[in-house]
């Protein structure tokens, strides 16, 4: 997949994208948590930071600034964030037709 011009290997049903996969759920749950927490500007800071992180956890370190730049551009943050995500949600959708149309079943 390609977020803001970069390549990014996001197989969430592939083995060996296990441990990427691991922390990306992980960095997941520490973002729901995220509080509206002092101004505007530090929330937004601490939204792309997180964001940013998450990139680097599951893709390498300097993975966040590459897709989201250097700074706290918050669009770009969210759209970022936003990209992963539907593909994260693209690829379930995908894996569970294909498991029903086989007739199988078990977790994803």
């Amino acid at each position: 997949m390609q977020i803001n011009g970069v390549t990014l290997n996001f197989s969430f049903f592939d083995p060996d994208f296990e441990e990427g996969k691991k922390a990306y759920l992980k960095e997941l749950e520490e973002i729901s948590r995220l509080g509206d927490t002092g101004t505007e500007s530090d929330a937004i800071r601490q939204q792309c930071d997180t964001i940013k992180h998450l990139f680097d956890v599951t893709f390498g370190e300097g993975t966040g600034e590459k897709v989201c730049g250097t700074g706290h551009d918050h669009l770009l943050c969210l759209e970022a964030y936003e990209a992963l995500l539907n593909e994260q949600i693209r690829q379930c959708e995908r894996y569970r037709a294909v498991k029903e149309r086989l007739g199988m079943k078990g977790a994803e």
